[in-house]
This record gives C-alpha cells, sequence and structure tokens, in this order.
C-alpha cells in the first residue's frame, strides 16, 4: 500500500508547476474555447521563450521564493536511500523524477488565480487528475526512454514529455483550455496521443494530439454527471469517448462519442439510462466494448457489457458475474477491462482475481492476477519498453527496470 508522507499530505498538488522548453498554440490562450456541439478548434503550435533558471542549492535542487522556475528540468531520487526517504513509492528500488516545484524542502512560490476561476480552499489552482502514456522507449538517446504526461500547470492545459532518466523536459505543447478542464486521461496509439479532459458536473473536451507535440485539434464531447463516469479509448484512425451525462440540453444518459483523425466528432449515441456509476472501456478486434456499473446493479453484483459495432450500435450485450471473485471493497465496486497479450480480460480493479472474457461476454477463464498497487485514479501508471512507470499525484514520476517488456500477467488498473 502506498503510504504518503505527513509533509506530502500538506503539499498542495494541484499548484505543481512546470514548462520550458514549450510549444505553446500559436492563437491566443487564457480562456476556455468557445466550443458548441459538432465544433472543434485546431492550430499549429509555436516556440516560446525558456524562462531564465534557478540557482540550485548544493545538495538540493532549492531556490529562493519568487526565484524564477525552471520548467525545463526535474531532480532524480534513486533508491530506497534516496527516493523512499523522500516520496512513497511502490518499488523501494524506484527511481523517482522530481517534477518542478515538488522538490523536498523547497519553498513554494506562490502562483496567483484569475478571480474569476474556481479555486481550491488553498487559494491556487484546483486540484486535478494526471494523464500518462508511453513515449520513446529506452535506448541510446534516452536510457530510461522518455513518458508523457497531461496535467493543468501555470494556467495551462498541458502535454509535456520528459526524458526520465536524465529529468530534462524534452517539449510541451500547451492547449486553451479552461482551468477547470483539470482532469485528464491519456493514451498513445502510434503517433497520435488522444486526451480527454474534463470538469466534474460539467464540460469535456477531446483533443488529438500527434507525438511530436506539434499541433492539436480538440472537440466537444458533451456534460458530464456529477458521477466522473468516463473513458477514453483510441486507434490511430478514430477515438471514442463513454460518459455519463448530457449530450446536449434535456438528453441525460449513459453515452458514447466518436471522433475521426482529423478530431472532429463524427457521432454520438446514447446507450443507456443516466446513472451509470463507473466505466471502463477497450478498442478490441475491431469492436468497441464497455463494462459499466449501472446503480441498480450494485446488489447484483454483477457489470453490463456492451459491444458496439462501427456505427455505434449495440451488437450485443451481457451481464458478466462478479460472484465468482474476491473483492477487496464491495460496497464500492469499480469495473476494470483491459487487452493484454490480445486477450481481454475484466472485473473489478480492486480484486485480486480477473476474469478472462470473450468479446460476448463469456467467462473463459478465472486468474490470479499480479498485486495491483494500492494507487488511486490520479495515479495511473504506463509501460515504456521494460520501464515501469507510475504517476503520482503531479508531484513526481516514480519509475524501474523491470527487465523484461510488460509482465505476462494480467494486471488490472484503475479506470
Amino acid at each position: 500500500m502506498i503510504r504518503r508522507a505527513p509533509w506530502l499530505i500538506a503539499t498542495f498538488t494541484g499548484w505543481i508547476a512546470l514548462g520550458g522548453c514549450e510549444r505553446a498554440p500559436q492563437n491566443a490562450i487564457g480562456g476556455p474555447p468557445a466550443l458548441d456541439a459538432g465544433e472543434h478548434i485546431g492550430v499549429d503550435a509555436g516556440s516560446q521563450p525558456i524562462l531564465p533558471e534557478w540557482n540550485p542549492v548544493p545538495g538540493r535542487d532549492c531556490r529562493r521564493e519568487g526565484d524564477p522556475i525552471d520548467w525545463t528540468r526535474g531532480q532524480i531520487f534513486d533508491g530506497p536511500e534516496d527516493a523512499s526517504v523522500y516520496f512513497s513509492v511502490s518499488d523501494p528500488g524506484a527511481h523517482v523524477l522530481a517534477l518542478p516545484g515538488s522538490l523536498p524542502d523547497c519553498p513554494k512560490p506562490h502562483l496567483p488565480v484569475p478571480n474569476d476561476v474556481g479555486t481550491s480552499a488553498i487559494g491556487l489552482l484546483p486540484p486535478n487528475d494526471v494523464g500518462i502514456a508511453p513515449g520513446e522507449e529506452p535506448g541510446d538517446a534516452y536510457p530510461a526512454g522518455t513518458v508523457y504526461l497531461a496535467n493543468w500547470a501555470d494556467h495551462y492545459a498541458s502535454i509535456w514529455e520528459w526524458d526520465l532518466a536524465r529529468a530534462v523536459l524534452r517539449r510541451r505543447l500547451k492547449l486553451p483550455l479552461a482551468v477547470g478542464q483539470g482532469n485528464m486521461r491519456l493514451q498513445r496509439s502510434g503517433k497520435v496521443l488522444h486526451l480527454l479532459t474534463y470538469e466534474s458536473n460539467g464540460p469535456a473536451y477531446y483533443t488529438r494530439i500527434p507525438t511530436d507535440l506539434e499541433s492539436f485539434e480538440t472537440s466537444r464531447v458533451g456534460r458530464l454527471s456529477a458521477l466522473d463516469t468516463a473513458t477514453l479509448v483510441g486507434s490511430e484512425k478514430m477515438a471514442a469517448v463513454f460518459f455519463d451525462g448530457e449530450g446536449g440540453p434535456g438528453e441525460p444518459g449513459f453515452l458514447v462519442a466518436t471522433f475521426d483523425e482529423k478530431g472532429r466528432r463524427t457521432s454520438r449515441r446514447r446507450l443507456a439510462d443516466a446513472g451509470t456509476l463507473n466505466s471502463h472501456s477497450v478498442l478490441f478486434r475491431g469492436h468497441l466494448l464497455t463494462l459499466l456499473h449501472a446503480a441498480n446493479e450494485q446488489e447484483q453484483r454483477r457489470f453490463l457489457l456492451l459491444r458496439l459495432g462501427r456505427d455505434l450500435s449495440v451488437e450485443g450485450q451481457s451481464f458478466v458475474s462478479l460472484k465468482g471473485i474476491r473483492i477487496d471493497y464491495p460496497d464500492f465496486m469499480s469495473p476494470t477491462l483491459f487487452v493484454s497479450h490480445d486477450r481481454l480480460f475484466g472485473g473489478d480493479s480492486r480484486s485480486p482475481e480477473v476474469l478472462e472474457l470473450s468479446p460476448e461476454g463469456k467467462i473463459l477463464a478465472t486468474l490470479e492476477a499480479c498485486t495491483p498497487p494500492d494507487r488511486r485514479p490520479s495515479e495511473p501508471e504506463t509501460w515504456v519498453g521494460r520501464i515501469h512507470v507510475i504517476a503520482h499525484s503531479w508531484d513526481y514520476v516514480e519509475w524501474s527496470d523491470s527487465g523484461v517488456e510488460r509482465p505476462p500477467v494480467p494486471c488490472p488498473d484503475i479506470p
């Protein structure tokens, strides 16, 4: 179980300040995009000057309060004698990339927020969920590979690519999204990054970005309900977002919206009644599959699996019973659906067991899964070749060299 040190708990993670080596849209930035249903924005990216560096203090990369922040560099902490002393990590021997603004024993500079946006009780930036996706695989140029992070910093939603071994920022893209768009889901498909951003009980947007971070296309998804149920799947040709909310005024339900290779929304369909507590979705063998948890199915301990065709028609549906597997927290069921080694697995993300499923929802086997870390949704993981990476709530990135490509045993993840 991950246990955060007391001084880390007191740290306001939404504040984190990153940047440098930046790429910013050429159009004006600062407010939310005026996107109505069916509309989208897209621009090429330009460059901005790098902020001046701070003067490092020997032994700790600290700065004087009010000094400029070098957004191009973090700091590396290695092994149990260093990393696990200052940070809560899953692997005692892991390396930690401390992102700028989260370094131990450093004073936190004040980052003002416009008066017309929502803020936390501390008065800084609102809390966020991080997005993470694999970058360049390990090699001579990048010994531990690179990783893409999506977060909100310096009043901008941003995509960053970090060199893990050197703690150096490779490039950054700023996106003209509103401050409330701080909850993020990030996926990579070939040379494309898919980004879902949303505000609780507010609007959600899909953004398509090439991996060189040179441009982007953003389209409105819809409006999420207060349940915060939203999942993202994609390929190089398309993307889909499943969410509980409204596609338009007076259209509540559990919906799916799809987007083409230009980032434009192509269709949207209502799949079920409103009140879907959670869902998880995948693209598997040409089919969109979503495993959802409806409020009226809580006592039945079962999830509903929907299989959709290319036109979003429901080709099949079936209930997946969880009565045969152990669930650590049965009062709060959380569906997980994922693909590993071209096999489909599902179940509850808090269970030590997973179900191997057919696309039609038939249970093929019950397997003992690798033990998933006790992480929150704001601490997602990814694999960069043999490098296992966990993003810890904006503050720092933990990575370790497993020596092998992804574990052969399926691991549930947190939607």
